[in-house]
């Protein structure tokens, strides 16, 4: 997500009186699902990531299959209605700011929930406004040009600081490289206990796929930077790998082999990779810094898309899942 507007306002408007607030820490896995943050109740703001749990367990097991994960390393802002007041039914609104003592943030636009009736909206763990939050000795919340809410500070950097490290470790738990301005909250040697990068969650299927023995041609796995989040990602290119335990080629049928492209956004959320058929793959620059994955087309595919005996489709990260260029 794009970092928060900073704006410096001279005065607030129509504020209500300070509210002596509990900051507490809100770190909890219930075997399917992660839960990191801090809540304050009066009134209610919550901040918290949400991610799959080591336990494994499916969400529906748990009353969890409704509940909306977090982008990698981002947490989830809430405001009740008390804080942001629900008005002649809009459910979206670009008008809300923190104050922090003194130095106002715009949020991007907030949607309002009525599964949860709370106001959210993500903001990346690195953003100006988590490390402001943590220095903070006034807090004032509120719509541009509605009542203000100022929410005592008390106990908010060290609530923040502990869940900002919880957060930080369990998406490093999940393979994701910690980003160079959450390291100091990085527990010492989490990135090694992590778990594996992505290429190598990518080398990792391949072996069980192959029990082990297998035979591979360069490039059988492409590394690039496909979701434009600068972490690696992965493309196992099916067609170059020969198991030699079992079927030889287990992803492949008569003409085209399954192109499993593992991305660093989604692989943590989703824990599988986006399948493609593919004629051959490789990884192309595009023009927004970014890399497509082109695969060759099966003439079937191929003169079904009008495209002639020959041809290609180049798929490309559109924001929020992959999606090809036509």
């Amino acid at each position: 997500m794009d970092r928060l507007i900073c704006i410096i306002l001279g005065a607030y408007c129509a504020l209500t009186s300070a509210v002596a607030a509990d900051w507490v820490p809100d770190i909890r896995d219930d075997g399917a699902l992660f839960y990191g943050g801090v809540v304050s109740n009066p009134p209610h703001i919550a901040i918290r990531c949400i991610g799959p749990s080591r336990g494994g367990r499916n969400p529906v097991e748990v009353g969890a299959h409704e509940t909306a994960l977090t982008p990698i390393y981002a947490v989830r802002f809430e405001f009740s209605t008390t804080v942001i007041p629900l008005a002649n039914g809009n459910t979206q609104r670009n008008d809300v700011i923190m104050w922090l003592d003194r130095a106002g943030y715009q949020f991007p636009a907030i949607s309002f929930s009525e599964l949860e009736s709370v106001w959210s909206v993500n903001v990346g763990l690195s953003d100006p406004l988590i490390g402001a939050m943590q220095r903070a000795t006034e807090i004032i919340v509120g719509p541009s040009a509605g009542t203000h809410h100022s929410v005592d500070a008390s106990g908010l950097n060290e609530a923040l600081s502990t869940a900002t490290a919880f957060c930080v470790s369990e998406y490093a738990r999940l393979g994701h490289p910690v980003p160079a301005a959450l390291l100091p909250f990085a527990v010492e040697g989490s990135q090694e206990r992590g778990g594996d990068t992505i290429a190598d969650l990518a080398e990792a299927a391949v072996e069980q796929a192959c029990s082990g023995g297998m035979r591979v041609e360069p490039g059988h796995i492409l590394v690039g930077n496909i979701d434009g989040d600068l972490a690696p990602d992965a493309v196992i290119d099916w067609r170059k790998i020969t198991c030699t335990n079992g079927h030889p080629q287990p992803f492949c049928g008569a003409s085209t082999c399954a192109a499993d492209v593992y991305l660093s956004r989604k692989y943590g959320l989703v824990q599988r990779p986006e399948s493609l058929l593919a004629l051959g793959v490789s990884l192309i620059p595009l023009n927004n810094g970014t890399q497509g994955v082109k695969v060759g087309g099966s003439l079937g595919v191929c003169n079904a898309a009008g495209r002639g005996n020959a041809c290609d489709f180049i798929w490309y990260w559109n924001g929020s899942e992959l999606d090809f260029i036509p």
